[in-house]
């Protein structure tokens, strides 16, 4: 909208330097033929002589009619100049308004591509038709620029689910093999204890390594759908009701309808992170309140919010980074949870906040557009 908002006060500047220079040189032209007209009329008639020499006088009468009559002519030019420059003034405004649209119509296409490309449709391209002139070339140039974003993104994509599979592949066997072993009958209690900590070493690199390719996915072309968070968060919940109950955590849930547009897969992720980390991220026996709805200005909002340690306000931006717990909270986690949820939010033109409570743990909010009606 802004990038709309820009381009008409570019077309009514345009419009108006258009009207503007013919309004000037119109008036310029009145202004020129009215003082050779006045310089015409207003010339005195030199007396005629007689065949004996002597002058001619004309009547009083006769030359008061003469300047009478040239300051009609005067009057009337310039009345008549006056109501064509008016006309030729709104007919230079239309003409100018229509120049300008023309003009600025690539710049439209561009700021158009743009704004999907934002949305995450990198294969959108302007490919202008036209005449070969610097607007052209600033469009050959930008879909040269998404050619290049599209075929990197494509190849992080592809390195990142080859990387993943290759490291499944290698870990899944080494828990299968300690499995093994620690279910053998001559299983020693040291061979037991070191096989629970590998074990738990090896559910933490699987988390890493699916948290990265989540992490990737979230900078691709979005899948939209019509959904409801609600559904979803209620969803998260019920998934993670193990993992609650063993933590002694009391649920409180308010979610309202929040229907929103985007890629499922990915909204469910975001929700699942946010519960994870609430769960992750708290104290025994401690609470965790969700609550989704719709706000005024288009926008459906969720926010989790949970007990457990308290976080300086200083460092609540930094809970974004990749690979960033923050100071003195400890958990399951690998510090990508909440980076995956701010990359999903962005991906989707939204928005995600963290805030300290007052006595202990985080309220997260996250808010993205509406469904469109």
């Amino acid at each position: 909208m802004r990038l709309f908002r820009s381009r008409t006060a570019i077309r009514t500047r345009l419009t108006l330097l258009y009207g503007a220079s013919l309004v000037a040189a119109s008036l310029a032209q009145t202004a020129v033929m009215y003082l050779v007209m006045r310089a015409s009329v207003l010339r005195p008639i030199p007396d005629i002589p007689e065949d004996g020499g002597r002058p001619f006088n004309a009547p009083e009468g006769a030359r008061q009619a003469l300047d009478d009559f040239r300051n009609s002519v005067l009057r009337d030019l310039l009345l008549q100049s006056t109501i064509t420059g008016l006309i030729i003034a709104a007919a230079a405004m239309a003409l100018g308004w229509w120049l300008a649209g023309r003009a600025l119509e690539p710049i439209h296409q561009i700021a158009a591509t743009a704004e999907r490309v934002s949305e995450g449709s990198l294969h959108e391209r302007i490919d202008i038709s036209g005449p070969d002139d610097e607007l052209r070339e600033l469009a050959d140039t930008f879909d040269a620029m998404l050619d290049r974003l599209e075929r990197s993104f494509e190849s992080q994509r592809r390195f990142v689910a080859n990387a993943s599979h290759e490291l499944r592949t290698p870990l899944a066997v080494e828990k299968t093999l300690l499995e093994v072993e620690m279910s053998a009958p001559d299983a020693s209690d040291d061979l037991k204890r070191v096989g629970t900590q590998l074990l738990q070493i090896q559910d933490k690199n699987e988390r890493l390594i699916h948290a990265l390719l989540a992490l990737a996915n979230s900078a691709q072309p979005l899948t939209r759908e019509d959904i409801d968070l609600a559904p979803f968060t209620n969803a998260a919940i019920q998934a993670a009701a193990p993992q609650i109950a063993g933590a002694q955590l009391t649920i409180s849930t308010d979610n309202e309808p929040a229907p929103t547009n985007g890629d499922p897969e990915l909204l469910a992720q975001l929700v699942e992170n946010l519960i994870a980390n609430a769960i992750s991220y708290n104290a025994v026996g401690g609470w965790i309140r969700t609550h989704t709805s719709t706000r005024p200005g288009d926008q459906v909002q969720l926010i989790v919010e949970n007990s457990g340690p308290g976080v300086a306000t200083s460092n609540l931006e930094n809970l974004f980074q990749p690979f960033s717990r923050g100071q003195d909270r400890t958990g399951r986690g690998v510090g990508l949870g909440l980076s995956i949820c701010r990359s999903i939010t962005e991906a989707h033109n939204g928005t995600i906040t963290a805030q300290r409570n007052d006595s202990g743990g985080l309220t997260l909010t996250v808010e993205l557009p509406t469904s469109p009606k």
